[in-house]
């Protein structure tokens, strides 16, 4: 079985949405993300076929920055975590 890679992913790192998809673009580019919006983040975690785990830090300052969008991640991240069984999250 594959070693599950771990990736931590700052929630104060970015201050627009489109900066927040340029950041996620940089540290899942092992997944193969490329996109701009959230369906294609959610394809990439779906897509994955090694064990991934992103360790989200600074949920704060991600959902005062992004509002509503950091709402509808949270809801991508569960519906791909229960989707995908090589994909896990957790907040710290």
């Amino acid at each position: 079985m594959a070693k599950k890679k771990k990736i931590k992913v700052d929630g104060g790192a970015f201050d627009s949405v489109e900066a927040f998809h340029e950041y996620m673009r940089r540290v899942l580019v092992e997944l193969d993300y490329k996109g701009n919006d959230l369906k294609a983040l959610e394809n990439a975690l779906l897509l994955a076929d090694e064990p991934v785990r992103l360790i989200i830090e600074n949920k704060e300052a991600m959902i005062e920055t992004l509002g509503d969008y950091a709402k509808r991640f949270d809801v991508l991240l569960h519906e791909a975590a229960t989707a995908n069984p090589n994909f896990t999250f957790k907040y710290k």
